[in-house]
């Protein structure tokens, strides 16, 4: 009401000047009067303190041009004018905020046109109008770590407090876990899907949320994706470079999406082959994907399709895909054995390891020691239900974090670990879950994974892996599992399972060689037809230097005029007619030189932060981790990275 006291006045001014003269007095004169009427009914007193705070949301349109009364104007200029005058009223220090929020990433695009003010470009040799700010709100619902129980894993009053609050808020509205899932998968996939519209925007959200696909972005089409996915697909934007050029963004661990989206793979016959299908298309036809050069992603497939198979036939969660008689017989009808008293999301409970084993290298990849790691594993289990990628070796885990709290807080949130490209000896960490007789808390340890591409066989790769070395250091006192895969070996043959000689004690491994990759090797592939796109992601590491090379020039652009492809219409770049200095952005390999571009070595992102708070009421992932912005950097190859000379 008070606002409305003193708007009519400029508004009626502004009219009658329109209507008989021009007006005597310029309109900031009049923005100015308006404010300090607004300022004394907010802020009788004087106490300088934020009164007010003015939200707009979807921002987005106020970037349009408009020219339907006189010259081209952007809304968004103006809006910033009148930020500008009340901001520097010298009665008022402070008292007014004004917040932008927007799911559309282009809301970092604000700014002055040039054609208004030539020297208020977003981009000027690197100078901003101002720094642009992004807060990542996530968890702040969550149940303090120390109040939550192994066994309630997947229960909806947990998971829905994990990530975005937006979940607990609807909660009232969806009231069951059948009921979120849903709700999340309309989310995900902006709107109602099926096989007959299933886009590869849709296909590589759902993927990405679980699988966490890596963009390579000096490819073409790597903007126009980053860009839909953040404003359509719940991609999270986690921040801009100063200078707007880079945009780092991720899917963090979010177990209400991730149940959205195992929903959305199993819920007709031909989603998960068409999904697939996009993603080949976009790994090696366009390259935008990258699959790495080691398989990393084909083993992140296959194993997460092989949990998602154990907990359909465990949990008897009625799908539309068929599943072969020979995978189902693989699986023991053993439940996870949660708190009765809780509702759960089916395809976030925890199974047991020994049933995942079998349905991906078949029911008989122990048979000649069966027994030994039955008596050992028989109470195992594994939570993962989405793959976070690290920054950082794992380790040595910070002083303050133990291997087995590191390991449990990742099992309490459905995590399995991709490493970083160049982590020593091993690619992946799934957390293990030990129960005792009584099915109570028995410990922790985990599934150390390497993975190879090889056209022959590596004899010391499985031999090297210790969980006891100073990169890894996770050792809990429990027997691990550690398996090799080589996806590149020509003369196949089924899972080797070696175990120690010696009674299986303390820091003992059982250690798995795979061979090849066909449906003989991994059966998990008759499932729906998948086994010839897995395949084929063997070789898509190999995309051709033409594909790369026509993105060159784009990026280069990309890089020069900002992440939209809006800015291309600018003109010429700002450092035109002066040569740069080691300039390499046309070199596949080579180093950058160019203050324009400030690439985070290491950005705080969700999974580290969580860590830090987990002692502090927070229930998130785990220390000394990272989830690697999947935009922000060069692809993940095993190559020399494009680095940033400061």
């Amino acid at each position: 009401m008070m606002a409305k006291t003193s708007t009519p006045t400029s508004s009626t001014t502004s009219k009658n000047s329109v209507e008989k003269n021009p007006p005597k007095i310029s309109f900031e004169e009049l923005l100015k009067k308006d404010y300090n009427t607004l300022c004394t009914c907010i802020d009788p007193d004087g106490t300088k303190s934020v009164n007010l705070v003015l939200a707009l949301d979807e921002v987005e349109p106020l970037t349009n041009w408009q020219d339907r009364h006189g010259p081209r104007y952007l809304p968004s200029h103006i809006l910033g004018q009148v930020i500008k005058v009340y901001s520097e009223s010298e009665e008022r220090e402070s008292g007014v905020w004004v917040i932008f929020t927007s799911t559309n990433s282009k809301i970092t695009h604000f700014a002055a046109p040039a054609s208004i003010h030539a020297s208020a470009r977003v981009m000027n040799e690197g100078q901003l109008l101002f720094q642009p700010f992004s807060a990542l709100q996530w968890d702040v619902l969550a149940v303090p770590v120390e109040k939550l129980d192994v066994r309630s894993v997947g229960s909806y009053n947990d998971v829905i407090r994990f990530g975005r609050p937006l979940w607990s808020n609807v909660s009232k509205i969806h009231t069951t876990p059948e009921k979120m899932t849903a709700f999340a998968l309309l989310k995900l996939a902006c709107g109602r899907v099926d096989h007959r519209n299933l886009t590869p925007d849709v296909s590589l959200a759902v993927l990405s949320q679980r699988f966490a696909l890596r963009i390579a972005f000096d490819t073409k089409e790597a903007v126009s994706l980053i860009e839909n996915s953040v404003s359509s697909h719940m991609r999270y934007l986690l921040s801009t470079s100063q200078d707007q050029t880079w945009q780092y963004t991720l899917y963090p661990v979010e177990p209400v999406l991730s149940s959205g989206a195992a929903e959305f793979m199993y819920m007709d016959q031909q989603h998960l082959s068409i999904a697939l299908w996009h993603l080949i298309r976009k790994a090696t036809s366009t390259g935008v994907i990258d699959a790495g050069e080691l398989g990393e992603l084909i083993s992140r497939l296959l194993i997460l399709i092989s949990r998602d198979l154990a907990t359909i036939v465990i949990e008897e969660i009625p799908v539309a895909c068929k599943i072969p008689d020979n995978l189902r017989s693989a699986c023991q009808s053993l439940r996870f054995p949660s708190l009765s008293d809780k509702e759960y999301f089916p395809y976030l409970k925890p199974v047991r390891l020994l049933d995942v084993l079998a349905v991906l290298l078949g029911p008989k990849w122990s048979s000649e020691h069966d027994e030994k790691i039955k008596n050992i594993f028989e109470r195992a289990y594994i939570s993962a239900s989405q793959w976070i990628t690290m920054t950082d070796n794992v380790g040595p885990l910070p002083h303050d974090i133990e291997p087995e709290e590191w390991l449990r807080l990742f099992f309490l949130r459905g995590v399995a670990i991709q490493c970083r490209h160049d982590q020593p000896l091993i690619d992946k960490v799934i957390p293990v879950l030990f129960l005792d007789a009584s099915n109570h808390y028995a410990g922790m340890s985990c599934c150390l994974i390497q993975d190879k591409n090889k056209g022959r066989k590596d004899g010391q790769a499985l031999r090297s892996i210790d969980i006891c070395d100073q990169s890894i250091n996770l050792d809990t006192g429990k027997p691990y599992i550690a398996i090799c895969f080589n996806h590149g070996v020509k003369d196949e043959k089924p899972a080797k399972v070696t175990v120690p000689e010696k009674p299986v004690q303390n820091t003992s491994a059982i250690r798995i060689e795979v061979q090849g990759l066909s449906e003989k090797v991994f059966p998990v592939l008759q499932f729906c037809e998948i086994g010839p796109k897995i395949i084929e992601l063997r070789n898509a590491h190999q995309t051709s230097e033409s594909s790369h090379a026509a993105g060159e020039h784009f990026i280069r652009s990309t890089v020069l005029y900002g992440t939209s492809k809006t800015h291309l219409k600018w003109g010429e770049p700002p450092t035109k007619g002066r040569k740069r200095k080691n300039d390499a952005l046309g070199e596949a390999t080579g180093e950058v030189e160019d203050d324009s571009i400030e690439v985070a070595k290491r950005p705080n992102t969700t999974a580290e932060s969580s860590a830090q708070g987990a002692r502090k009421g927070s229930s998130s992932a785990a220390g000394g981790s990272n989830a690697e912005p999947g935009s922000s950097v060069p692809n993940g190859r095993k190559k020399k990275p494009r680095t940033v000379k400061k």
